[in-house]
C-alpha cells in the first residue's frame, strides 16, 4: 500500500519523504535528482511536474552537458 502511495506522489513530496524516513530504496532510485540539486544542475521548480524517471533523464543530461562543456566539447544535437 504505501508503495502505491510513492508512486503517485508528487516529485518534491516524494523526495521530502524519503530523505525523512531514511528509505534506503528510495533514495536509491532518487539519488541522481537528488545529486543534481545539490549540484545546482536542476532546480525543484523545474521538478515539480515530472515524475521521478524524466526528472533522471533530466538530470543524466545536464551532467552530460556540463561534463562537454568542461572538455569544450559542443554536445551533439539533433
Amino acid at each position: 500500500m504505501e508503495m502505491d502511495l510513492l508512486v503517485s506522489t508528487d516529485l518534491p513530496t516524494r523526495l521530502r519523504r524519503a530523505i525523512a524516513h531514511n528509505d534506503a530504496q528510495e533514495l536509491q532510485v532518487l539519488n541522481p535528482i537528488i545529486r543534481g540539486l545539490t549540484q545546482g544542475l536542476v532546480r525543484l521548480s523545474e521538478l515539480e511536474a515530472l515524475d521521478a524517471e524524466v526528472a533522471r533523464r533530466l538530470v543524466f543530461a545536464r551532467e552530460k552537458a556540463r561534463a562537454a562543456r568542461r572538455r569544450r566539447v559542443v554536445p551533439w544535437t539533433s
